[in-house]
């Protein structure tokens, strides 16, 4: 049967707003999602199947000149019940007032969009670049010359704000009032049609709390919110092409997030305001003027270097819109692709120790709930821990996917973004990946010694943790046998967990290379690791923890000193939320203790200092890594979440481990855990010796090994 369809037609906004929706829970169950994207060729119209289908549309409101917005012919095949929801255009040229078309900037092999961000010209560099013989002469002319002489900046955003409250009149999102209100205390635009998360955030909120859009979604707002939240902090949307601005600028508007050192990246890599205007001012694509000025900047770290990651090769070969998958790492590595490999840990077999408490769980509920009582279920073998060393191997995107002699390394095909949330990936077969027909891969070739540090889910704390953690650590442990050794990851957010992770391992800037999210990075020399399990966790997953430990009490990490911790779920949870169960948890003195919004550091320090941890499932328990040996641990499940991965934590980290289940509340998803039966729970997780008697009103819960 043919699912409903929500349309979005207009600019990359609207390409930003379908990527946010295939990520709310359930949605790409219930409807399809359909985008109508503005090019330079205009919009592709929407074929009238799924214009029979709309339930919603989503449209940009007169993207330039009224390009996005559907046809008269498109509108009239909706359904008479299908609603329109707009989007204002989010423009914003106040903060570039010299902007204008530059005829140097034309497409060229790895710019298809030009040089120059966007085509945003420097009008006042232009001019000296076309009259002044040298970058000398022009740099001295541009930095002499007052901006007050050449832009009238009060009188430009007068324009600006009439233009921005006029293009929203009629629209069901407004920004316009927002954006004049914050901008010079947040960083709102990085170019003049590129909102930052923040503002994409602000617009989602409203979305939300549009009632079609409520009344189809059927989650809480609350919900919907936070989820925008994490993706706009996360995902980084419009990162990688921001347009610098001038000082002058700055300090006219009173910019309180810029400085003066702030970096702008474009095409992969970063520059000052100032190192910005030295190639613009010496740039020439005919190759008249020192064209080798771009391959001559400084990288993401801010180090000028003379370019060891570009290989002087010919160009690579284009990629087939199909991408089969290969052999497993494991194969690769004994064959004559591999140069070599590292050892990190011996595959070995896990027993999964009985849960000293548990509740069979409600097969109609939660389908993985058979873990528990399958006695073939209690051990697990994960494989060996290995580096490798491939020639010749392609890092595709941000969503960890390796290509070697072709075809994808198998371990890499988990845990990747598909449609409209992944820049690449347009959706996963069966046996590998198809890619966006529309997608412009930039292609980089990469010397010397390169590490895959991630894979693809990083942006969730979760993940970033079990995947992309013990990866970290190997890349640590590799680099000191091999020299000039690079990490690749994705640009990563400025602050939160996984900078505080590359922090406490030592991995500064200068030692990685960042991939775009359209790039494909083709290294003569790439280590890489096996993927690692989410459920059957490898003991290198401890030993990475332990690592990341130790480096954290060398930075004069400390124990929190809470001995009886409990964790709520994200944004609260049922112990939090009755007070019957809080008032359980504060009489065995329990500290209870919301890691939202906690560093890493000190999320460490919390557990470091438990001995009896009790937690309400989510990405925080994956904190459980961090643990003392013997600690014990009481589970929270909600009816539909029963799954192994924490008990497998357990097992590795020598842990003892217990859970309960919930029972459903709500249609939102929450849970509620029986008063009597939680206080008992907690009694068995506390008591030493043999159980003390059975459980309150039924035996509902079992009592295995003290």
């Amino acid at each position: 049967m043919n699912k409903p369809v929500i349309i979005g037609a207009g600019s990359c906004i609207i390409q930003a707003v379908l990527q946010q929706f295939a990520l709310i829970p359930g949605l790409r169950d219930k409807a399809e999602l359909h985008l109508s994207q503005v090019t330079g060729g205009g919009r592709e119209p929407v074929p009238q199947d799924l214009l029979s289908r709309a339930v919603i549309v989503i449209e940009e409101a007169a993207p330039w000149q009224g390009a996005g917005t559907l046809w008269t012919e498109e509108r009239a095949l909706l359904p008479e019940a299908c609603t329109t929801v707009t989007v204002p255009t989010l423009h914003f040229n106040s903060l570039w007032p010299l902007m204008t078309e530059d005829p140097r900037n034309v497409p060229e092999p790895g710019a298809p969009y030009g040089r120059l961000p966007f085509g945003m010209g420097d009008r006042l560099g232009l001019r000296l670049f076309q009259n002044l013989p040298d970058l000398s002469s022009r740099r001295k002319a541009y930095h002499g010359t007052e901006l007050k002489t050449v832009a009238n900046l009060a009188r430009s955003h007068e324009l600006e704000v009439r233009n921005c409250f006029a293009r929203e009149q009629g629209c069901d999102v407004r920004a316009a009032a927002f954006v004049m209100s914050h901008f010079r205390e947040k960083r709102l635009y990085f170019t003049h049609n590129h909102p930052t998360g923040e503002l994409m955030y602000f617009v989602l909120c409203q979305l939300f709390a549009v009632p079609v859009l409520r009344d189809f979604i059927r989650l809480p707002y609350d919900q919907l919110v936070v989820l925008a939240r994490h993706w706009a902090d996360t995902s980084n949307i419009f990162g990688g092409e921001e347009a610098p601005i001038h000082p002058a600028v700055a300090e006219h508007y009173g910019l309180k997030w810029w400085r003066r050192d702030l970096r702008y990246s474009w095409l992969g890599k970063t520059h000052t305001f100032d190192e910005w205007i030295d190639l613009y001012l010496s740039y020439d694509p005919e190759g008249k003027t020192a064209p080798a000025a771009i391959d001559a900047t400084p990288d993401v770290s801010g180090r000028v270097r003379p370019e060891p990651g570009i290989a002087e090769k010919p160009d690579v070969v284009p990629l087939p819109c199909e991408l089969r998958v290969g052999p497993f790492l494991a194969v690769t590595r004994d064959s004559d692709a591999s140069v070599g490999r590292l050892q990190l840990a011996t595959a070995r077999t896990v027993q999964r120790p009985p849960p000293f408490v548990s509740q069979p769980a409600d097969p109609t509920l939660s389908p993985y709930g058979y873990f528990f009582s399958d006695p073939n279920e209690a051990t697990y073998k994960p494989g060996e821990a290995f580096v490798a060393t491939l020639r010749d191997a392609e890092v595709l995107g941000i969503d960890g996917i390796v290509l070697h002699q072709g075809r994808i390394v198998a371990d890499t095909m988990r845990n990747f973004r598909v449609g409209a949330a992944s820049a690449l990936i347009a959706e996963g077969l069966s046996g590998g990946i198809r890619l966006h027909e529309a997608a412009q891969i930039v292609s980089r070739r990469l010397n010397g010694p390169h590490f895959c540090g991630f894979s693809g889910l990083w942006h969730d704390y979760g993940h970033w943790m079990l995947g992309c953690m013990p990866r970290l650590v190997a890349f640590v442990m590799r680099r000191a046998t091999t020299p000039g050794l690079r990490l690749i990851l994705p640009a990563l957010p400025a602050a939160g967990f996984q900078v505080d992770t590359l922090r406490l391992l030592g991995i500064s800037s200068d030692s990685i290379e960042v991939i775009g999210p359209s790039e494909r990075l083709v290294c003569d020399e790439l280590h890489l690791t096996p993927a690692f399990d989410l459920w059957k966790i490898s003991p290198f997953g401890r030993i990475a923890a332990e690592f990341l430990v130790e480096a954290w009490a060398a930075q004069g990490g400390t124990e929190a000193g809470v001995e009886r911790l409990h964790i709520p779920a994200h944004r609260g949870g049922a112990a939090a939320a009755d007070p019957l169960l809080a008032a359980n948890l504060a009489m065995r003195g329990f500290r209870t203790v919301s890691f939202d919004g906690l560093g890493l550091s000190e999320q460490i320090g919390l557990l470091r200092g438990a001995h009896y941890v009790i937690a309400e499932g989510g990405t925080a328990m994956t904190n459980l890594f961090f643990a003392r040996h013997g600690s014990r641990v009481l589970e929270l499940f909600a009816p539909r979440g029963v799954q192994p991965m924490n008990w497998s934590i357990a097992a590795v980290c020598g842990l003892q481990y217990g859970f309960q289940i919930g029972a459903p509340a709500g249609e939102g998803g929450g849970f509620t855990v029986a008063t009597q039966l939680f206080g008992w729970a907690i009694d068995q997780m506390l008591h030493t010796g043999p159980a003390a008697g059975l459980p309150p009103e039924r035996a509902v819960l079992s009592v295995g090994p003290a």
